[in-house]
């Protein structure tokens, strides 16, 4: 997607629905193909793929009992895109597969640093800091390609610390050139201002570090010093607005937060001793409006003084969660429903917590929430296991930095999730599924340096 933001970007076009559909309808086709092709590799069914089916048959069948909810279908559209065709790549992985994946992403990082470059160069004479650059003429961008940084940062390391080199002056050409390039996306990563994806990078990378067991204490030490070095240094060289962004992190809890949580944690507006029906409509409630839809927050229109008045997004997101909470303690057993978050929160009617976890809890009730954390947990218990089987073998296993990779995910995912769209997420658990039950992953090649 970010590529074809450039893309359109550069080519003076406009991004418009049929672009849309063109992507995702082809990539559709595409991945259907290779999977009536490689159909073999999906034989063996395990414990990941039957709860995978069970969770995605659990949100289709809430939204036929939810009915013609407009919102909701519009966000159940996803399911084939962004949910089942990550899976079925994941499935469909082999530890080769994975290593030309992961070039892939290095070299795409190395295109994407290029690609900014020019996109600030063009427009440097007529761009306007406001706290974020709208790179390729999108606000909403800047979430892809950080991501796509933080991505590369862990897979870079990863490649970086277990190449041959294990002090300074032993490191190879190669090796000096992945540092380099580390560097950029680092300094690109702090000037991109997402914090959240700052923050899993550099949990990745630290996954990464604790999992090679190839360099000594000290080389480790050193390579996490220099990342820190460069990351402090393109902070100190942001613009104030950049700069300010993460100034607030710092000082939080701030006055604001702190007595707009008591109001939450204490319950007003709607939520009386537990009385709050999410089918109860109010339509002169109209506190958390978005784009001309009326939402009714859980706890009334005073809980939305942080979103109105734009505290800070880490704010606004304990809002989120909260309301999250309180709809599933007052719905318990079905939750209000999948894609209907927003209709009783301040998000407005599209929004959703920002938590997979506390989404599936809040809108699909007891069942849904644990089928999906016994799904990302199930996967997540496989990784580790077969992490620590493999450690034995090769300091390159594929599970090293696959495990990395997808605990960054779950990270992102409580920062940023949607379950409708958590695409990094359903592509591990896939792997995770594959790593398992493939009849071919063990005959492909191990993973080695790039």
């Amino acid at each position: 997607m970010v590529f074809c933001l450039a893309f359109v970007q550069f080519a003076g076009l406009r991004w418009n629905s049929f672009i849309t559909i063109s992507l995702y309808g082809g990539l559709f086709a595409w991945v259907v193909l290779l999977a009536w092709r490689q159909r073999a590799l999906l034989s063996g069914l395990g414990a990941i793929d039957t709860l995978f089916c069970v969770f995605v048959l659990w949100v289709f069948t809430s939204l036929l009992i939810q009915g013609p909810d407009q919102v909701a279908w519009r966000f159940g559209r996803y399911l084939p895109f962004l949910v089942i065709l990550p899976y079925v790549c994941g499935r469909l992985m082999r530890a080769f597969d994975l290593r030309l994946f992961y070039n892939i992403i290095m070299g795409g990082s190395v295109v994407l640093l290029m690609l900014l470059a020019f996109d600030y160069w063009q427009h440097l004479s007529t761009l306007k800091i406001y706290s974020r650059w709208p790179f390729f003429g999108h606000d909403y961008a800047v979430l892809l390609v950080a991501m796509l940084l933080a991505a590369s940062l862990v897979i870079f390391s990863f490649f970086f610390l277990t190449g041959p080199g294990k002090s300074c002056r032993e490191l190879s050409s190669r090796q000096l050139v992945q540092l380099g390039i580390l560097g950029l996306i680092a300094a690109a990563l702090v000037a991109a201002a997402s914090r959240g994806a700052l923050l899993v990078g550099i949990f990745g990378t630290l996954c990464v570090v604790l999992l090679v067991k190839y360099r000594s204490f000290s080389s480790k030490f050193q390579f996490l010093l220099f990342l820190a070095v460069i990351m402090s240094s393109a902070y100190l060289l942001l613009p104030k607005q950049q700069a300010q962004i993460y100034a607030k992190s710092l000082a939080l809890p701030d006055t604001a937060l702190v007595t707009h949580s008591r109001t939450l944690v204490w319950g007003s507006g709607d939520l009386v001793g537990g009385t709050w029906d999410p089918r109860t409509r109010h339509p002169a409630a109209k506190a958390g409006e978005r784009a001309g839809r009326e939402s009714v927050p859980i706890f009334g229109a005073s809980s939305c003084r942080p979103i109105e008045q734009g505290v800070d997004s880490i704010a606004i997101r304990f809002v989120f969660y909260q309301e999250a909470k309180a709809m599933f303690i007052n719905s318990p057993l079905w939750g209000v429903g999948p894609a209907s978050f927003g209709r009783y929160s301040c998000a407005g009617v599209m929004g959703y917590p920002h938590s997979t976890i506390l989404q599936s809890f809040a809108e699909l009730g007891i069942v849904g929430g644990l089928l999906y954390c016994g799904l990302l947990i199930v996967a997540l218990v496989n990784f580790i296991r077969q992490t620590v089987t493999s450690g034995a073998k090769t300091e390159n296993a594929v599970e090293k930095l696959t495990l990395s990779l997808f605990v960054m995910y779950l990270l992102t995912d409580q920062l940023y999730g949607n379950y409708f769209m958590a695409v990094g997420s359903y592509f591990m658990i896939g792997v995770a599924a594959s790593r398992r039950a493939n009849p071919a992953w063990n005959a492909a090649p191990e993973l080695g340096n790039a």
